[in-house]
């Protein structure tokens, strides 16, 4: 550890901290509630310290899926910060979980599943995922939007838009040898009459 066992309270060691050997104890605690641990100390001449006790809160936090603790906004019971150690007594009675997009439940445990709707059409499927969907195509018929008729269409429709821009350009190739052959002024009218 880098920092002293004791934190703030090294100011009250008899003897400067870094000249007293330390045992680190992790407990780890599975449940919530008041608790207390009590310390004596022997040292090499057999002298004992004075019995310290440690009491201790350990507040329930059961969000899951990075649920984040709110107070309970109820006539009922004031509204307490969920730093508060009415945590320790009872998370439902006084704290709700907010749940992310795409969580729901008491504690933010179940993941919504919005393919439950059936929002895709076929032959797509749907894939749920966290705060949305995916409308894809079966693992077992990953082409499935490639259907062979869809190319005969395309080829018909390009085939009619070809053939639509040709009889546009011999009509406008007709029209121009038309005008050419039909195309006489008054003057050479006049010429031709007296």
């Amino acid at each position: 550890m880098n920092s002293l066992p004791c934190g703030n309270f090294s100011h009250t060691l008899p003897y400067a901290g870094m000249n007293m050997s330390w045992i680190y104890y992790s407990l780890a605690m599975l449940f919530s509630g008041y608790d207390e641990i009590k310390i004596y100390i022997n040292d090499t001449h057999n002298a004992t310290s004075n019995v310290v006790t440690i009491k201790f809160i350990i507040m329930e936090s059961p969000c899951e899926n990075e649920g984040i603790c709110e107070g309970k906004n109820d006539s009922s019971f004031p509204l307490y910060p969920c730093q508060h150690p009415n945590r320790a007594e009872g998370f439902d009675k006084y704290y709700r979980c907010l749940c992310k997009p795409g969580y729901t439940g008491i504690h933010c445990e179940f993941e919504m599943d919005e393919c439950v709707s059936s929002p895709c059409t076929e032959p797509h499927v749907c894939y749920n995922q966290i705060n949305g969907y995916k409308c894809a195509c079966p693992q077992d018929d990953p082409k499935c939007d490639f259907k062979p008729w869809i190319v005969a269409v395309g080829v018909v429709w390009g085939l009619m838009f070809l053939f639509i821009i040709l009889a546009a350009l011999y009509r406008c190739k007709v029209k121009k040898s038309m005008s050419s052959l039909y195309h006489w002024s008054w003057e050479d009218l006049n010429a031709k009459l007296f």
